[in-house]
């Protein structure tokens, strides 16, 4: 760990002081590239301490989310090679802004992959709120004045929340204080005494805490920020923000239910809270994607949709729940990472992503089409899709808890998958006389993003890999749920 902050300083000196777009480009791939090899290596000695262990704590959890986090960014260091140069072609971004743009992008890489290595519930507030600095930047790198306003009401939104979390760790320090003599913030110690803590003070810290990882998560009804930003933003950006950054909330969550359970039980308030606000963000989500023609907005819709049934899988809370939970995290990433790389490319052909203005998709890019076909069917969970199979898993948890809530999860995705059969249909089938002749020529390192991406979805929805699985366990019994 202390290898890889060192390499982090390294490269934002060496990115500082490169004058061209490759070599800023070249080492935030060798960035994302090391951050992956090194989760892979901490697979082999897990758990880890840094830090006289008071700070710094890696589990299986930890690694999962790691690795997750440093592929996705890996894969858009490469897409952003062409991206960012469409990008300056087209003028929606100055040559200026290269050089803050790639700092903020590993700023806020070390600041994500740290929030998950933090072994101190205050240190994951701090590294959290880090994240939303930095993604904020990356949002107002385009030229459009909207994206100062649409990153200030971003920042305003979730800071603002956070406050919430902060109280409710203020409280959650305060209830260990009073019962172990001294109080404390660090999730191993947390854990190990939660049974002893009082549980209505715990349920009251907690939902103060739900608050802002839930406006992280972009859950209803915090959610307001999550189609502006993830609409406006270059898509690249929006890659990390789906694919990444709302995992951070999730996996605040899920550790504060760890802490919770033993003193609460599985079927405390905090659990009816997450499966309530888990349905409404799916039922909301729902509605309002059916009525979409904007691209973007609607795979943004699509992750508010996808954040409500993890959350719904958390407030059911138990060990199977939670592994499907865990799993819809992998496949949730991968579907959004290629669905929102895909509107690049199509943003970069047609200068829109409105739906209105696209035509001839399917015969001007059709490794982008492919793409958006395999894309669709894994975001509203059609079989040999990992979402599928985590769907599943966890609308049988859902049964077993409630019939009427199982039906009505069901008709809401049906909704979903209606939305996104229609807008595809469309996309793919209309004609107009004006055809642009102009084509984009899409760079190589957008079709390999693509393609791997393309891969890693179709081979995580026809099987569960063993290591992957043994993985998932591992990481639902570090929780102790």
């Amino acid at each position: 760990m202390i290898l890889y902050i060192f390499l982090t300083l390294v490269v934002m000196a060496a990115i500082a002081l490169s004058k061209s777009h490759d070599m800023m480009n070249l080492w935030t791939v060798l960035h994302a590239a090391f951050a992956l090899i090194l989760s892979l290596l901490l697979l082999r000695k897990l758990p880890v301490f840094y830090f006289d262990a008071q700070y710094m704590f890696i589990d299986h959890l930890s690694v999962f989310e790691m690795l997750i986090a440093a592929f996705i960014f890996l894969i858009a260091a490469i897409y952003a090679r062409g991206y960012v140069e469409g990008m300056l072609r087209h003028q929606e971004m100055q040559a200026k802004t290269i050089k803050p743009f790639y700092l903020a992008l590993n700023a806020l890489m070390v600041s994500i992959l740290l929030a998950f290595c933090s072994n101190n519930l205050a240190l994951f507030w701090i590294f959290t709120e880090l994240t939303t600095l930095f993604s904020a930047i990356l949002i107002v790198t385009p030229n459009a004045k909207e994206n100062i306003a649409v990153a200030l009401s971003y920042v305003f939104m979730a800071s603002t929340a956070m406050l919430f979390s902060f109280i409710g760790l203020i409280l959650l320090f305060a209830v260990s204080k009073k019962t172990l003599g001294e109080g404390t913030l660090n999730w191993t110690t947390l854990t190990q005494h939660s049974a002893e803590f009082a549980p209505a003070m715990m349920s009251l810290a907690a939902l103060f805490i739900f608050i802002g990882f839930a406006t992280k998560s972009g859950v209803v009804p915090f959610h307001s920020w999550l189609p502006h930003a993830h609409a406006i933003a270059p898509s690249v950006i929006s890659t990390i923000l789906s694919a990444v950054m709302l995992n951070v909330g999730i996996y605040g969550l899920l550790r504060v239910y760890a802490i919770l359970k033993p003193a609460t039980g599985s079927n405390g308030v905090f659990s009816t809270v997450c499966i309530a606000f888990g349905l409404l963000s799916i039922a909301l989500s729902a509605l309002t994607m059916l009525a979409k023609k904007n691209l973007k907005r609607l795979i943004a819709f699509s992750s508010v949709e996808n954040m409500g049934l993890l959350l719904l899988g958390i407030g059911l809370g138990s060990p199977i729940a939670i592994f499907w939970v865990l799993f819809h995290v992998l496949g949730h990433s991968l579907a959004k990472a290629l669905m929102f790389m895909l509107s690049g490319v199509i943003r970069l052909e047609y200068h829109q992503i409105h739906l209105d203005g696209v035509d001839h998709l399917l015969k001007r890019q059709p490794l982008a089409s492919f793409g958006l076909i395999v894309g669709s069917l894994a975001v509203i969970g059609m079989p040999l899709s990992p979402i599928f199979m985590s769907k599943i898993g966890l609308m049988s948890e859902l049964g077993s808890r409630s019939l009427p809530l199982l039906f009505v999860a069901i008709v809401l995705f049906m909704l979903v998958g209606a939305a996104f059969t229609r807008f595809m249909l469309t996309l793919f089938t209309q004609r107009r006389g004006d055809q642009n002749t102009t084509q984009f020529q899409t760079p190589f390192s957008i079709h390999l993003a693509i393609m791997i991406l393309i891969f890693a979805l179709i081979l995580c929805g026809v099987a569960l890999p063993s290591p992957l699985k043994t993985l998932l366990t591992d990481a639902v019994s570090n929780l102790n749920i």
